[in-house]
């Protein structure tokens, strides 16, 4: 099924080719002419549309699951025919989905996506070419994945994609999701296929991501196309994204300048998995450029710490500045901070076959517009353990 304008014009194109080879080998009229457009069609998508790392341009995990289906199933017919096959580009597209996937087998929901379909993507992964290959780093597609024993994080660390495939990014940088054994316990809002303009329109703002939103602002633009397409995103500039690992566990860490132009500030973000896959830990830090000539903003900057919860995700407060999470499997999480304020709020989540209601977790504060990011009130530090 074709979703919104990017899938018509670029995943489309793939489902066209796709199309076009089914067709010949039905036996449609002109059956050669037929597989040998639908090869040309394929072979250009795939030569434009994605990463050297197997990502695809838009950065969205449900558009390249998409993409690898129609691939796959086209390739098995052009290998029985000793046509041309995919076993350069499929490898690259399988191990980059794999990257993706949650603890429960469906994918991360960035940049448009939902989780699909778990059991669609075991049965495509299991009949995949090539050689297996784990990896923790997308260089291209800017995603890392923390992972130790059963807990497992996915953390968006780029900025938006290519303009042409813009249209339903999200303003979703330094936003992460975390499962642990095959339950979500923290999510992006998600973008499932049937929601209303509005609904998409919301979903794409950063206060939608588990992320930091400083000054309820978004940490990109929406660039207003005036009646020609949805919004493109446009921004931020994503660097110093560095990774490290030590006897204790591996920090992925990230910065965006999202929020410099209006306040002044930027924005990293360090996150901590320990081997034991019992902690998550990490710091937000708000800093002013030292090179940055005036000041922007005179007074306080009042910034959100948003950790949307799945809907199967209970939570309550259990003493000053602790939250405590349990899952429907009997797992219990402490989520523990040194920001001045925690609150449990109502949120919804767009990421399944339908829209649920859910919880967020809320540390609030205010940020100093001249602030260096290394103590408080610009460090906010927040930890999540296993009880």
């Amino acid at each position: 099924v074709a979703q919104s304008e990017l899938n018509e014009r670029h995943i489309g194109a793939i489902k066209a080719g796709a199309a076009l080879v089914f067709a010949g080998a039905a036996g449609f009229p002109e059956a050669d002419r037929l597989i040998e457009q639908g090869e040309e069609m394929l072979l250009e998508a795939i030569s434009k549309q994605f990463y050297a790392d197997g990502g695809h341009q838009s950065r969205n995990p449900e558009a390249l699951a998409e993409a690898f289906f129609d691939l796959m199933a086209a390739d098995a017919f052009l290998r029985e025919r000793d046509a041309f096959d995919l076993n350069e580009a499929l490898p690259k597209l399988g191990n980059m989905l794999r990257m993706l996937r949650m603890g429960d087998g469906g994918l991360a929901c960035f940049h448009g996506a939902s989780e699909g379909s778990a059991a669609s993507l075991d049965s495509a992964l299991a009949q995949a070419p090539g050689e297996r290959r784990s990896f923790q780093f997308a260089t291209q597609s800017a995603f890392q994945r923390l992972e130790a024993q059963e807990l497992c994080v996915v953390f968006d660390v780029g900025g938006a994609p290519p303009l042409g495939y813009s249209e339903r990014a999200h303003a979703s940088a330094l936003a992460f999701e975390l499962s642990s054994e095959t339950e979500r316990l923290i999510v992006n809002i998600g973008a499932g296929r049937e929601l209303s303009p509005a609904a998409r329109q919301a979903a794409r703002a950063t206060n939608a991501h588990s992320t930091l939103v400083l000054g309820d602002t978004l940490s990109a633009v929406l660039e207003d196309r005036r009646g020609k397409g949805a919004a493109r995103l446009v921004g931020p500039v994503l660097d110093d994204v560095r990774r490290s690992s030590d006897d204790s566990g591996v920090t992925v860490q990230g910065r965006h300048d999202g929020y410099k132009a209006q306040f002044g500030l930027l924005h990293r973000r360090y996150l901590f998995i320990d081997h034991d896959g019992k902690n998550l830990r990490g710091i937000d830090e708000l800093i002013r450029p030292t090179r940055l000539k005036g000041v922007l903003v005179k007074s306080d900057i009042p910034y959100l710490e948003r950790f949307h919860l799945h809907p199967s995700v209970r939570a309550r407060l259990v003493e000053h500045q602790m939250a405590l999470l349990e899952t429907p499997g009997g797992q219990r999480w402490r989520l523990r901070t040194d920001a001045p304020n925690i609150a449990i709020e109502p949120s919804i989540y767009w990421g399944g076959i339908a829209p649920r209601e859910s919880l967020q977790i809320v540390l609030s504060g205010a940020a100093d517009p001249m602030g260096h990011g290394l103590a408080p009130p610009n460090r906010i530090r927040w930890a999540l353990a296993r009880a």
